[in-house]
């Protein structure tokens, strides 16, 4: 288990972007689930199917977020299952009781953002995610917590190197964005 430190922001002009990310760029498609005790609690966990070149795979996720200034620090629990066993993975979590919260679907472009300082490499994703419109997701994946200030200051340096802009960065959640467009959607 990493830190996971990232950051957000909305994006204009995907083209643009996409045309200032690094190559080898590698297009993925990603179906998130997210698990709740009962539809007025918050959720617990996520089931991901991702589909991108290498095939597909099942990702259960947990995380213990933590935010400040828009930028994301989360301790992350994963483990990975064959992508032919997401139906199934579903079935499991809604036998034990656990009931759909939320669905997300993100389609875009990958790539990987090599850092200096002894950082690794940022994980940049250009992501359209229906229907709140296009994203910049950058995320470092740190053993040694002892770097994340200096992976938060990469992180900010990334978006704007990709032509993201500080007033674009999106503290929200996806959750919490898509819980108010479906509810602005249903008056």
């Amino acid at each position: 288990m990493g830190l996971e430190v990232e950051l957000k922001a909305h994006v204009a002009e995907a083209d643009v972007v996409k045309d200032l990310m690094p190559e080898p760029l590698s297009y993925e498609e990603k179906d998130d689930y997210y698990y709740a005790k009962s539809p007025d609690e918050p959720s617990l966990f996520r089931i991901r199917k991702q589909v991108d070149e290498s095939g597909a795979v099942v990702l259960f996720t947990y995380k213990e977020k933590h935010c400040k200034g828009g930028v994301e620090s989360n301790n992350e629990y994963e483990f990975t299952s064959p992508g032919d066993e997401f139906d199934k993975a579903r079935l499991f979590a809604e036998k034990l009781g656990y009931v759909v919260k939320l669905r997300k679907h993100k389609r875009g472009w990958q790539a990987c953002v090599p850092l200096s300082d002894g950082l690794p490499a940022a994980h940049a994703e250009l992501l359209e995610v229906g229907p709140l419109g296009w994203f910049l997701e950058i995320e470092i994946i740190l053993e040694d917590s002892s770097l994340r200030d200096k992976a938060e200051k990469a992180l900010h340096q990334v978006l704007a190197g990709l032509g993201g802009r500080e007033e674009d960065i999106e503290p929200l959640p996806y959750s919490v964005m898509l819980t108010a467009s479906s509810a602005k959607a249903g008056r």
